[in-house]
């Protein structure tokens, strides 16, 4: 995805508020300490989204981790900021009812990307009219497709209006454990992504969840470079600058293709394909 072709263009701005919406962000760890915006924990019904199990933290580093300073490991948009949204618990289960309490928090708050590196198998109105709420504000919503190498329907990432994002292996090949479907939109690297984890510690982890992260810190460096365009035209720049795999154009097992972050921020990029005019 070329993230270090990237930094040559941008780093990112604290202009751009990334929500996370997770288990909650070590919000004190080295590499996040100062860029956490602390939001409510939907769980437990308070204000502190600390987090209690690990997922969020390792996401939040991915997006937004800081750089260039000789320890641990670099965000995408090393100078984003992270709106911490707590609506997974310590097992890592969250209800429709919380993702989309999430959801309408962090289009309020003006959340430009909101990371969702989550999902179940069972529709919600409430939270597919939260998701229509969000892209209504300019938000553009990244999810994770699943880790169950099958092409039944997770939601948020299934609703329009969502980059349903799909995981890689090392060698740019889709992850045998990748969701897929026609609802796909983008692929990232999955395979032992190493980021931050609770208590200053860090860890390689795999899965779609870390693939949507690196779609999201994409996305974040975009609007740093352009921070007039809506989320609709950076949804559109992600998919026109993908590096295309498997069949030509679109297909149910790679979508797009991989995301690319110099390609998308150079702008030398192939016109985007066919009926991608709308979410």
């Amino acid at each position: 995805m070329d993230a270090v072709g990237a930094w040559d263009i941008e780093t990112g701005s604290s202009r751009i508020l990334v929500g996370l919406l997770d288990t909650g962000v070590d919000y004190n760890h080295e590499e996040l300490q100062g860029r956490v915006l602390k939001g409510p924990d939907f769980v437990n019904n308070d204000s502190d989204p600390r987090d209690d199990q690990g997922h969020g933290t390792h996401i939040a580093g991915i997006i937004a981790a800081r750089g260039n300073n000789g320890r641990g490991v670099a965000g995408v948009c090393w100078s984003c900021r992270i709106l911490a949204i707590k609506v997974a618990d310590a097992s890592g289960a969250a209800t429709n009812a919380w993702i989309a309490q999430g959801i309408l928090y962090a289009a309020n708050q003006g959340a430009q990307v909101i990371n969702l590196s989550l999902g179940g198998s069972d529709p919600s109105k409430t939270l597919e009219l939260a998701v229509r709420y969000a892209n209504s504000r300019g938000a553009l919503l990244v999810a994770a497709i699943g880790n169950e190498a099958t092409s039944q329907p997770v939601y948020p990432a299934a609703y329009p209006g969502v980059i349903a994002v799909g995981a890689t292996e090392v060698d740019g090949n889709r992850a045998s454990f990748s969701n897929f479907g026609g609802y796909l939109s983008l692929m990232a690297p999955g395979i032992s992504i190493y980021s931050t984890y609770p208590n200053n510690n860090y860890q390689a982890l795999s899965g779609t969840s870390m693939s949507a992260a690196l779609v999201s810190g994409t996305a974040a460096l975009v609007l740093s470079k352009n921070p007039t365009l809506s989320g609709h035209q950076v949804r559109r720049l992600l998919i026109a600058s993908a590096d295309d795999l498997g069949t030509r154009g679109k297909d149910n097992l790679t979508g797009y293709g991989q995301v690319n972050a110099r390609k998308a921020l150079s702008g030398g990029v192939a016109s985007p394909y066919p009926g991608i005019s709308s979410f």
